[in-house]
């Protein structure tokens, strides 16, 4: 049955350090609707248009992404199946899924910035993050990516050359999409010196838990989607929010957007625009301001 195979394989995974608990804990509650509408049923006799249908009634009290999210849990589940030869082929092939909603990722301004920073400062590996995010813009996967030998201190600077990204079920490390994706993002100094206080070996990586294993990009992102919402920031906000402000308030004190659009990664300035455009709407009106003070003089010098 469904869910004898289906306890039997997250088992597997959280005993080989596949997920941990939090995550055992998530996918369990995740396809716990599934559960109890195929929990019973033999696992090679899922159809893809019963679970299509499914979906539908789901999607009355689920929202789009909560179905997608335990749609690639499921996902995986029944292609290992497959592997094992326990099922033929993958039912998940041809399920229509719910397309998923892009929420507006909101920065945090400078009051936000500080309830945050002030809320992490008793746990050191939040601040940490909390500030890595915010001084670099770096993406969750290029942070969990992160290891010592990327790091210089001395000259103030990290690499990024490569990204942790979540492959079916499991993490993987790569290199970045594009070449813009590597490069080199120069440290403020308060960032040094938090740094400076936890240097370990280099092939260690930079963010890891109080037993010094590597943290998964769903802890990240749980971590500070739960710090956010404890400062109120709870509608739109979440661990991208982070990467939004860097880039915001760097924009909004005026600096090169060529600059800007390098150091954030992006493949060429059209993608940090397009981002970024309400910012630089703003830009806009303070220019035509300007020209206007530069007229409005120019009309008072006719009339001396």
């Amino acid at each position: 049955m469904v869910k004898e195979d289906f306890a039997a394989w997250v088992a597997e995974r959280h005993a080989l350090g596949i997920i941990n608990d939090k995550s055992l804990e998530n996918y369990n509650m995740l396809v716990s609707h599934f559960m109890g509408k195929f929990g019973s049923v033999c696992t090679m006799y899922i159809q893809p248009k019963e679970v299509t249908q499914f979906y539908i009634e789901r999607l009355k009290t689920a929202s789009p992404n909560t179905i997608r999210i335990s749609h690639q849990i499921l996902k995986g589940f029944f292609a290992d199946m497959q592997k094992e030869g326990k099922i033929a082929v993958s039912p998940m092939a041809e399920v229509k899924v719910p397309k998923g909603s892009k929420k507006e990722r909101k920065a945090l301004d400078d009051a936000q910035i500080k309830a945050l920073l002030t809320h992490t400062a008793a746990n050191q590996f939040l601040h940490l993050v909390v500030h890595l995010a915010i001084s670099t813009g770096l993406r969750r996967g290029e942070m969990a990516a992160l290891r010592w030998s990327d790091v210089d201190l001395k000259n103030g600077r990290i690499t990024v050359s490569r990204s942790r990204i979540r492959v079916g079920n499991t993490e993987v490390e790569k290199e970045p999409k594009s070449e813009s994706g590597l490069r080199t993002v120069a440290l403020p100094k308060t960032l040094i010196d938090m740094l400076q206080d936890r240097v370990s070996k280099p092939d260690a990586y930079v963010l890891t838990t109080s037993h010094g294993q590597r943290v998964s990009l769903g802890y990240l992102t749980n971590a500070i989607k739960e710090a956010m919402k404890a400062i109120g920031c709870d509608d739109g906000y979440c661990l991208h929010s982070t990467r939004h402000t860097h880039a915001t308030h760097l924009l909004n004190a005026k600096m090169p957007i060529k600059a800007v659009s390098k150091r954030l990664g992006h493949s060429d300035i059209s993608t940090t625009m397009r981002i970024y455009a309400k910012v630089l709407d703003q830009d806009d009106a303070d220019l035509a301001s300007a020209i206007d003070k530069v007229i409005d003089q120019g009309c008072q010098g006719q009339s001396a």
